[in-house]
Protein backbone atom coordinates (compact mmCIF):
# COMPACT_ATOMS: atom_id res chain seq x y z
CA UNK A 1 0.00 0.00 0.00
CA UNK A 2 0.83 3.41 -0.81
CA UNK A 3 1.54 6.07 2.33
CA UNK A 4 -0.34 9.17 3.10
CA UNK A 5 1.43 11.98 3.87
CA UNK A 6 0.32 15.59 5.04
CA UNK A 7 1.70 18.77 3.67
CA UNK A 8 0.32 21.01 6.75
CA UNK A 9 1.48 24.75 7.99
CA UNK A 10 -0.44 27.13 10.75
CA UNK A 11 -0.44 30.16 8.82
CA UNK A 12 -1.72 30.54 5.53
CA UNK A 13 0.35 31.65 3.04
CA UNK A 14 3.65 29.55 3.63
CA UNK A 15 3.82 28.04 0.35
CA UNK A 16 2.40 24.40 1.41
CA UNK A 17 0.50 24.17 -2.58
CA UNK A 18 4.16 25.42 -4.13
CA UNK A 19 5.72 22.40 -1.52
CA UNK A 20 2.91 19.83 -2.55
CA UNK A 21 2.75 20.23 -6.12
CA UNK A 22 7.14 20.17 -6.71
CA UNK A 23 7.72 17.38 -4.35
CA UNK A 24 4.90 15.29 -5.86
CA UNK A 25 6.89 16.41 -9.26
CA UNK A 26 10.36 15.08 -8.00
CA UNK A 27 8.94 12.27 -6.75
CA UNK A 28 7.65 11.18 -9.93
CA UNK A 29 10.73 11.89 -11.68
CA UNK A 30 12.20 9.59 -9.46
CA UNK A 31 10.10 6.64 -11.01
CA UNK A 32 7.56 6.35 -7.90
CA UNK A 33 3.43 6.73 -8.72
CA UNK A 34 2.19 9.93 -7.31
CA UNK A 35 -1.24 11.27 -6.06
CA UNK A 36 -1.62 14.84 -5.15
CA UNK A 37 -4.95 15.66 -3.19
CA UNK A 38 -6.05 19.17 -2.77
CA UNK A 39 -7.47 18.67 0.98
CA UNK A 40 -8.52 22.55 0.65
CA UNK A 41 -12.36 21.95 0.38
CA UNK A 42 -13.72 25.22 -0.70
CA UNK A 43 -10.42 27.22 -1.60
CA UNK A 44 -8.99 24.79 -3.68
CA UNK A 45 -6.25 26.34 -5.96
CA UNK A 46 -3.51 23.66 -6.20
CA UNK A 47 -5.35 22.87 -10.05
CA UNK A 48 -4.41 26.47 -10.72
CA UNK A 49 -0.61 25.72 -9.66
CA UNK A 50 -0.79 22.63 -11.49
CA UNK A 51 -2.38 24.47 -15.10
CA UNK A 52 -5.16 22.26 -14.98
CA UNK A 53 -8.24 24.20 -13.78
CA UNK A 54 -10.08 24.00 -17.23
CA UNK A 55 -10.25 20.53 -16.97
CA UNK A 56 -11.88 19.81 -13.99
CA UNK A 57 -15.41 18.14 -14.03
CA UNK A 58 -15.53 15.58 -11.33
CA UNK A 59 -13.73 16.28 -7.74
CA UNK A 60 -13.17 14.56 -4.79
CA UNK A 61 -16.45 14.90 -3.36
CA UNK A 62 -18.38 13.39 -6.37
CA UNK A 63 -15.63 10.22 -5.84
CA UNK A 64 -16.26 9.75 -2.41
CA UNK A 65 -19.99 9.93 -2.88
CA UNK A 66 -20.17 7.04 -5.90
CA UNK A 67 -16.69 5.50 -6.42
CA UNK A 68 -17.86 5.57 -10.26
CA UNK A 69 -16.64 9.06 -10.30
CA UNK A 70 -13.41 8.22 -9.15
CA UNK A 71 -11.65 7.70 -12.29
CA UNK A 72 -13.34 10.88 -14.16
CA UNK A 73 -11.81 13.15 -10.97
CA UNK A 74 -8.39 12.16 -11.23
CA UNK A 75 -6.66 14.40 -13.77
CA UNK A 76 -3.27 13.37 -15.39
CA UNK A 77 -0.84 15.54 -14.85
CA UNK A 78 2.54 13.95 -16.21
CA UNK A 79 3.94 10.45 -16.32
CA UNK A 80 3.74 8.97 -12.87
CA UNK A 81 2.18 12.00 -11.76
CA UNK A 82 -2.09 12.21 -11.23
CA UNK A 83 -4.08 14.83 -9.22
CA UNK A 84 -7.33 14.31 -7.21
CA UNK A 85 -8.50 18.18 -7.14
CA UNK A 86 -10.89 19.05 -3.50
CA UNK A 87 -14.71 21.05 -4.37
CA UNK A 88 -14.71 24.51 -4.84
CA UNK A 89 -18.09 25.02 -3.30
CA UNK A 90 -18.73 22.59 -0.36
CA UNK A 91 -16.50 23.29 2.83
CA UNK A 92 -15.02 20.63 5.21
CA UNK A 93 -18.03 21.06 7.51
CA UNK A 94 -20.54 20.10 4.61
CA UNK A 95 -18.75 17.03 3.51
CA UNK A 96 -18.49 13.41 4.67
CA UNK A 97 -15.19 13.38 6.06
CA UNK A 98 -15.68 9.27 6.77
CA UNK A 99 -16.17 8.85 2.87
CA UNK A 100 -13.32 10.71 2.00
CA UNK A 101 -10.74 9.02 4.28
CA UNK A 102 -12.63 5.77 3.03
CA UNK A 103 -12.23 7.19 -0.77
CA UNK A 104 -8.34 8.03 -0.03
CA UNK A 105 -7.25 4.94 1.59
CA UNK A 106 -9.17 3.12 -1.48
CA UNK A 107 -6.39 5.01 -3.67
CA UNK A 108 -3.15 4.00 -1.61
CA UNK A 109 -3.57 0.66 -3.47
CA UNK A 110 -3.04 2.30 -7.08
CA UNK A 111 -0.21 5.26 -5.39
CA UNK A 112 3.36 4.83 -4.17
CA UNK A 113 2.90 8.12 -2.10
CA UNK A 114 -0.64 10.57 -1.96
CA UNK A 115 0.52 14.16 -1.17
CA UNK A 116 -2.22 15.66 0.87
CA UNK A 117 -2.12 20.01 0.54
CA UNK A 118 -3.89 20.58 3.94
CA UNK A 119 -5.83 23.49 4.43
CA UNK A 120 -4.08 26.19 6.48
CA UNK A 121 -5.07 26.81 10.44
CA UNK A 122 -7.09 24.78 12.98
CA UNK A 123 -9.94 23.12 12.51
CA UNK A 124 -12.25 20.07 11.22
CA UNK A 125 -10.12 19.70 7.61
CA UNK A 126 -6.60 19.70 9.48
CA UNK A 127 -8.31 17.21 12.05
CA UNK A 128 -9.91 15.14 9.73
CA UNK A 129 -6.47 15.04 7.13
CA UNK A 130 -4.44 14.29 10.76
CA UNK A 131 -6.57 11.28 11.56
CA UNK A 132 -5.91 9.68 7.80
CA UNK A 133 -2.10 10.60 6.88
CA UNK A 134 0.93 8.37 8.07
CA UNK A 135 3.29 11.33 8.62
CA UNK A 136 3.66 15.32 7.91
CA UNK A 137 5.61 18.09 6.13
CA UNK A 138 5.59 20.96 8.35
CA UNK A 139 6.13 24.32 5.89
CA UNK A 140 7.05 27.68 7.41
CA UNK A 141 8.57 30.84 6.49
CA UNK A 142 11.79 31.98 8.19
CA UNK A 143 9.30 34.66 10.36
CA UNK A 144 8.31 34.87 13.44
CA UNK A 145 4.55 34.72 13.03
CA UNK A 146 4.98 31.70 10.70
CA UNK A 147 7.62 29.78 12.99
CA UNK A 148 5.03 30.39 15.56
CA UNK A 149 1.99 28.66 13.59
CA UNK A 150 4.46 26.05 12.84
CA UNK A 151 5.34 25.33 16.65
CA UNK A 152 1.28 25.37 17.47
CA UNK A 153 1.08 22.83 14.31
CA UNK A 154 3.63 20.26 15.30
CA UNK A 155 1.65 20.38 18.93
CA UNK A 156 -1.56 19.62 16.97
CA UNK A 157 0.59 16.48 15.05
CA UNK A 158 1.76 15.40 18.30
CA UNK A 159 -2.08 15.35 19.18
CA UNK A 160 -2.75 13.70 16.72
CA UNK A 161 0.19 10.88 17.62
CA UNK A 162 1.80 12.13 14.23
CA UNK A 163 5.60 12.25 15.62
CA UNK A 164 7.17 11.46 12.25
CA UNK A 165 7.27 14.91 10.40
CA UNK A 166 10.27 17.30 8.90
CA UNK A 167 10.24 21.24 8.70
CA UNK A 168 10.15 22.65 5.03
CA UNK A 169 11.64 26.44 5.85
CA UNK A 170 10.23 28.20 2.47
CA UNK A 171 11.08 31.41 0.64
CA UNK A 172 14.79 31.78 2.96
CA UNK A 173 16.06 34.91 1.61
CA UNK A 174 19.17 34.90 -0.15
CA UNK A 175 21.06 37.90 1.07
CA UNK A 176 21.71 36.24 4.32
CA UNK A 177 19.81 38.19 6.27
CA UNK A 178 17.69 35.32 7.48
CA UNK A 179 17.30 34.19 10.85
CA UNK A 180 19.65 31.83 12.18
CA UNK A 181 18.85 28.10 11.23
CA UNK A 182 19.29 26.71 14.47
CA UNK A 183 17.21 29.84 16.28
CA UNK A 184 14.22 29.00 14.27
CA UNK A 185 14.49 24.83 14.83
CA UNK A 186 14.58 26.08 18.14
CA UNK A 187 11.20 28.18 18.18
CA UNK A 188 9.55 25.16 16.47
CA UNK A 189 10.94 22.71 18.99
CA UNK A 190 11.97 20.78 16.13
CA UNK A 191 15.00 18.63 15.17
CA UNK A 192 14.52 17.86 11.53
CA UNK A 193 15.07 19.81 8.27
CA UNK A 194 13.23 18.20 5.11
CA UNK A 195 14.34 21.47 3.09
CA UNK A 196 15.48 24.98 2.74
CA UNK A 197 14.09 26.44 0.16
CA UNK A 198 14.93 29.84 -1.50
CA UNK A 199 12.99 32.89 -2.63
CA UNK A 200 13.24 32.44 -6.11
CA UNK A 201 10.69 35.60 -8.29
CA UNK A 202 10.48 32.45 -10.51
CA UNK A 203 9.29 29.83 -8.53
CA UNK A 204 6.39 32.99 -8.13
CA UNK A 205 5.96 33.17 -12.04
CA UNK A 206 5.86 29.72 -12.76
CA UNK A 207 2.96 29.94 -10.66
CA UNK A 208 1.29 32.25 -12.02
CA UNK A 209 1.56 31.07 -15.45
CA UNK A 210 0.57 27.38 -14.09
CA UNK A 211 3.31 25.82 -15.39
CA UNK A 212 5.18 25.16 -11.74
CA UNK A 213 6.07 21.68 -12.57
CA UNK A 214 8.51 23.00 -15.76
CA UNK A 215 10.57 24.41 -12.60
CA UNK A 216 11.27 21.19 -11.09
CA UNK A 217 13.11 19.82 -14.19
CA UNK A 218 16.23 22.24 -13.58
CA UNK A 219 18.31 23.11 -10.61
CA UNK A 220 15.37 23.64 -8.32
CA UNK A 221 15.28 19.71 -7.94
CA UNK A 222 18.25 19.66 -6.47
CA UNK A 223 17.04 21.57 -3.61
CA UNK A 224 14.40 19.21 -2.74
CA UNK A 225 16.51 16.81 -2.63
CA UNK A 226 17.14 16.23 1.01
CA UNK A 227 12.87 16.31 1.29
CA UNK A 228 12.40 13.49 -1.66
CA UNK A 229 14.89 11.29 0.79
CA UNK A 230 13.18 11.98 3.62
CA UNK A 231 9.71 10.62 1.82
CA UNK A 232 11.21 7.83 0.52
CA UNK A 233 13.86 6.26 3.08
CA UNK A 234 11.81 8.29 6.24
CA UNK A 235 15.78 9.55 7.21
CA UNK A 236 16.55 12.97 7.37
CA UNK A 237 19.72 15.07 5.90
CA UNK A 238 22.16 16.11 8.47
CA UNK A 239 21.54 20.10 8.85
CA UNK A 240 24.71 20.93 7.38
CA UNK A 241 24.44 19.25 4.38
CA UNK A 242 20.77 20.53 4.21
CA UNK A 243 21.92 24.34 4.02
CA UNK A 244 24.86 22.94 1.52
CA UNK A 245 22.38 22.51 -1.09
CA UNK A 246 20.81 25.47 -0.23
CA UNK A 247 23.64 27.77 -0.87
CA UNK A 248 24.88 25.51 -3.70
CA UNK A 249 21.47 26.31 -5.45
CA UNK A 250 21.77 29.83 -4.70
CA UNK A 251 25.54 30.09 -5.63
CA UNK A 252 24.67 29.07 -8.98
CA UNK A 253 21.76 30.92 -9.40
CA UNK A 254 23.50 34.41 -8.56
CA UNK A 255 26.18 33.28 -11.15
CA UNK A 256 23.42 33.17 -13.83
CA UNK A 257 22.17 35.92 -13.23
CA UNK A 258 25.59 38.07 -13.19
CA UNK A 259 26.36 36.24 -16.21
CA UNK A 260 22.77 37.54 -17.90
CA UNK A 261 23.80 40.86 -16.73
CA UNK A 262 27.06 41.75 -17.71
CA UNK A 263 27.25 43.58 -20.83
CA UNK A 264 29.61 42.34 -23.44
CA UNK A 265 31.79 43.52 -26.06
CA UNK A 266 30.32 42.30 -29.05
CA UNK A 267 26.34 42.56 -28.59
CA UNK A 268 24.56 41.16 -32.07
CA UNK A 269 22.05 43.12 -34.26
CA UNK A 270 20.30 43.61 -37.75
CA UNK A 271 22.72 45.82 -40.03
CA UNK A 272 21.48 49.32 -41.01
CA UNK A 273 22.28 48.53 -44.88
CA UNK A 274 20.31 46.44 -47.06
CA UNK A 275 22.71 44.65 -48.55
CA UNK A 276 24.78 43.36 -45.59
CA UNK A 277 23.92 40.54 -43.00
CA UNK A 278 23.65 40.69 -39.18
CA UNK A 279 26.65 42.43 -37.53
CA UNK A 280 28.10 42.59 -34.26
CA UNK A 281 28.48 45.81 -32.71
CA UNK A 282 31.69 46.61 -30.28
CA UNK A 283 29.75 48.30 -26.79
CA UNK A 284 31.94 51.24 -25.59
CA UNK A 285 30.56 52.56 -22.55
CA UNK A 286 26.91 52.16 -23.98
CA UNK A 287 27.84 53.98 -27.08
CA UNK A 288 27.38 51.11 -29.76
CA UNK A 289 29.00 51.23 -33.41
CA UNK A 290 25.35 50.56 -34.35
CA UNK A 291 24.57 54.15 -32.49
CA UNK A 292 27.83 56.00 -34.09
CA UNK A 293 26.69 54.26 -37.61
CA UNK A 294 23.16 55.19 -37.43
CA UNK A 295 24.14 58.64 -36.55
CA UNK A 296 26.87 59.01 -39.02
CA UNK A 297 24.20 58.19 -41.33
CA UNK A 298 21.64 60.91 -40.18
CA UNK A 299 24.33 63.29 -40.53
CA UNK A 300 24.79 62.49 -43.78
CA UNK A 301 21.60 63.17 -44.63
CA UNK A 302 20.83 66.13 -43.22
CA UNK A 303 24.04 67.54 -45.28
CA UNK A 304 22.89 66.74 -48.03
CA UNK A 305 19.34 68.45 -47.42
CA UNK A 306 21.57 71.71 -46.21
CA UNK A 307 23.37 71.50 -49.99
Amino acid sequence: MGEIIGVVSGKGGVGKTTVTACLGAALSHAGHRVLLCDGDFGLRDLDLVLGVADEIIFDALDASEDKEYTDDAIVSIAENLDFLPASQSARWEDIGRKKYKKLVRRLCDVYDYILIDAPAGIGKGIESILDLVNRCIVVTHPLWVSLRNGARMIQVCEEHNIRDFAIVFNAVPTDGEDIDLYDMLEVLRAEYIGAMIPYDEDVLIYTQDGHLLELTSHEFRNVLAPLVDYVVTGDCWEDYDVQKQFDAYVGKKKAATEKQGTPTLATAGESIFEDSNNVLYINRGGWTTQRLLVQGKQSLWRRRKLK
